[in-house]
């Protein structure tokens, strides 16, 4: 005869519990929304990352790894906010090579490409580590240089002409001597775009390509 005890038996199937102890009960839906949770974290992480990595390819030259039009404007307004409150000057240079067609015309498009590609990094190198360069299209260049001192000037635009003729570069083989015409100002307070800054240096460009190119002319207020 089995013995009838209290409703806290040992039931078939059920573990034993003492008096005062509960046998904690396990909730899987918390695991489970913690991963959950983890693997939406992890995606917007990687969607941000995504996101400025496009960001940051749509700012850039392609062929040169330099800054593109569009990353040029982007820093250009940045460098105007703070010398509006620091009052601290901006340089420029303009850059054009001389004669680039030629360059095509024997070597190709490759061959136009590779130096392009060649002198972009050259003329990073030549300058200072906070300056910005861009491709600006074609066989143009613009550097913004923050903060620099008129009597800078001329000595920054030396470096980027000798940074391209310097030393040939070499196409299908070939030992070949690039140049460049540079023109190089402070920016005025009233020229705050792209399209006012090529405007502005044009002439000063255009002088130096016809005093004979591979030079720079300072463009003076």
């Amino acid at each position: 005869m089995p013995t009838q005890g209290g409703g806290e038996g040992h039931g078939r199937g059920r573990p034993a519990r003492l008096p005062g102890h509960e046998v904690p009960a396990t909730d899987h839906r918390t695991g489970q929304g913690d991963t959950a949770e983890r693997q939406l974290q992890d995606l917007a992480e990687r969607l941000r990352l995504a996101n400025q990595d496009l960001d940051r390819l749509a700012t850039l030259d392609p062929l040169t790894d330099l800054y593109n039009r569009r990353g040029l404007e982007r820093l250009l307004d940045a460098e105007l906010n703070r010398s509006a409150r620091t009052g601290d000057p901006i340089g420029v240079l303009f850059a054009d090579f001389d004669d680039f067609k030629t360059i095509n015309a024997r070597f190709g498009h490759a061959g136009g490409d590779a130096a392009l590609r060649e002198s972009g990094r050259r003329l990073r190198r030549s300058l200072r580590p906070t300056d910005i360069v861009a491709r600006i299209g074609g066989d143009e260049f613009l550097a913004i240089l923050p903060g620099i001192q008129e009597q800078e000037l001329g000595h920054l635009a030396q470096r980027f002409l000798e940074g391209i003729s310097s030393e040939p570069v070499t196409l299908d083989g070939q030992r070949v001597f690039l140049t460049i015409s540079v023109a190089a100002g402070i920016l005025p307070p009233d020229v705050t775009e792209i399209e006012q800054v090529l405007g502005w240096a044009r002439g000063a460009l255009e002088q130096s390509k016809r005093q004979g190119k591979n030079r720079f002319t300072t463009i003076h207020h």
